[in-house]
Order: C-alpha cells, then sequence, then structure tokens
C-alpha cells in the first residue's frame, strides 16, 4: 500500500492514499474496513487512472472516536469535500458494500461530479426492508446484526466483525479473506460498533432519489453472494433501467479481493481505459 496522506475536511481529518494519474478514480470501502482495502485494485488501475482510496469518518487510520456522525449521508457529504479539497471536478466512484451507499448517496448529492458508479456487492437495505416479498431475506440481516450486538455487549468486538462477514460473504465465511484484510477488519471494530448502535440512517438515497440518477450504473456482484445483495440488485435494477450487473464466480462478498483483476478489468472496459 502506499503511503498515506491526510487532509482536513468538514473538521474531520481522513487519510488516504493517491497514485497514478489520468481521471480520478475513488474507491469508497465498506463497515469495517478502511483505505487499504483498495490494495486488491489499484495496481491494476494505476496504469490507467489516478486511484484514490479514504478512510472515511471513524475509520482508522483516522480517529475511532471523531465527532460527527455516522451515516452515509455524513459520510456522502465528507467525500464529496474531500473531492473539492483535492480539486477534483469528476471522478469515477467505486464503492464496495455500505460504501456502495456512500458512494450512490454523493451520486444524488452531487451527480455533476460523478463519470461512472461503480457498485460492489451493495448495501442499501432500505430497497428491501418494507418488502413483503423479502422479509425472509431482510429477518436473517436483522438476525445476524442482533447477534453481532450481542458479541459486541459481551466484550468480543472481533467476533461481532466475524459475524458480519460470515454474514456477508455467506458460505465461505470471514476466514477466506486475505490475512492482511481480516487484521484490518478486527482493527476497525469500532467503527462497525458505531455502524451497529450509532447509525444514523439515510434520508438522502431513497428510491425516488436514487431514480433519478444519469450516469452510467455498473453493478458487481458474486455469484455466490448472500441473499440480500441479489434482492438490492434487483431493486436497483428497476429503479435504473440502464444499470449493467457483471457477475463474478467463485467469490461473494470477497470479490474486491479474490476476483480483484476481474473486477478491474470490468472497470477498465466499462470506463474505456483500455
Amino acid at each position: 500500500m502506499s503511503a498515506l496522506k491526510q487532509i482536513t475536511v468538514n473538521d474531520t481529518v481522513l487519510n488516504y492514499s493517491d497514485v497514478g494519474s489520468g481521471v480520478p478514480f475513488i474507491f469508497v470501502h465498506g463497515a469495517a474496513a478502511s483505505c487499504n482495502h483498495v490494495m486488491y485494485l489499484q495496481d491494476d488501475l494505476r496504469t490507467h487512472a489516478r486511484v484514490i482510496s479514504f478512510s472515511q469518518r471513524f475509520h482508522l487510520p483516522n480517529d475511532p472516536c471523531d465527532r460527527g456522525v455516522f451515516g452515509p449521508d455524513q459520510h456522502a457529504k465528507d467525500l464529496i469535500a474531500l473531492m473539492d479539497a483535492l480539486q477534483i471536478e469528476k471522478a469515477v466512484l467505486f464503492g464496495h458494500s455500505y460504501g456502495a451507499l456512500v458512494a450512490t448517496t454523493a451520486a444524488i448529492l452531487a451527480p455533476e461530479k460523478v463519470i461512472h458508479l461503480f457498485l460492489a456487492e451493495p448495501t442499501l437495505p432500505l430497497l428491501v426492508n418494507n418488502n413483503p416479498e423479502y422479509t425472509s431475506i431482510v429477518e436473517v440481516r436483522k438476525k445476524t446484526f442482533d447477534e453481532i450486538k450481542r458479541a459486541f455487549l459481551s466484550g468480543n468486538p472481533a467476533n461481532a466483525v466475524k459475524q458480519l462477514l460470515d454474514y456477508a460473504i455467506g458460505g465461505k465465511g470471514f476466514n477466506t479473506l486475505p490475512e492482511e484484510i481480516r487484521r484490518d477488519m478486527i482493527a476497525n471494530a469500532a467503527a462497525l460498533y458505531q455502524l451497529v448502535f450509532n447509525q444514523e440512517p439515510p434520508t438522502i438515497s431513497s428510491p425516488e432519489n436514487i431514480a433519478k440518477l444519469k450516469m452510467p450504473v455498473t453493478i458487481l456482484l458474486g455469484e455466490k453472494c448472500t441473499p440480500m445483495y441479489t434482492a438490492v440488485c434487483l431493486e436497483l435494477k428497476k429503479l435504473i433501467s440502464t444499470v449493467s450487473i457483471h457477475h463474478f464466480r467463485d467469490v461473494a462478498h470477497d470479490l474486491i479481493y479474490n476476483a480483484a483483476e476481474d473486477c478491474a478489468q470490468v472497470v477498465i472496459n466499462e470506463c474505456k481505459w483500455a
């Protein structure tokens, strides 16, 4: 991973990496993650684009006890402020998991700044929570988060992180992730705590606002993904008829690590950087 820099936006200090040159590509990480999670995509993309990855508020190596609120609206505003501070007029946004919700929210707030929106296994539960068709899926997610809360309350943050990833990755489980990613996620347990106990629900990324998005939108989905992500993608397709979906074999939520070259190639092809 390249050396990190720091920048102050919206009264918070964010750590970020910035490598390569060309069209700005901004990676937006998921829950219990950090700017380091771009590492598997970065080498393939940096010869085509300026690859930027930042740790969101509350995520290491930022201050985990930062001021402000934990939620996609705040994180999206931080992302837009980061772009302004770096004098980036337009960028390709790539969000993974919770980061896809943040990237989508940023695209709604500042559509003129987004060239292309890539959503890798997007976590947008607001699209399925009140849909009777997905009752069983929503119940499984709720049960998982209840177990995560119990793990935190019993003083076992590492197990809380493991439970989240076992759910997200499905049968493959947390232990199939690269060792450095597992370490980073456990170190970021405090950020997951914020998400589970203190998250402000989204107010910007409503279905009505998502349907107004006009930039190209591409979804990346593992063939072995948890049903929640399939459901979210189906609902996104209903809202944005032009969205394209790419499936990746033998992976689930781990696709940006264990199928990184294929994910990067989709970005290169869709952005016509080849």
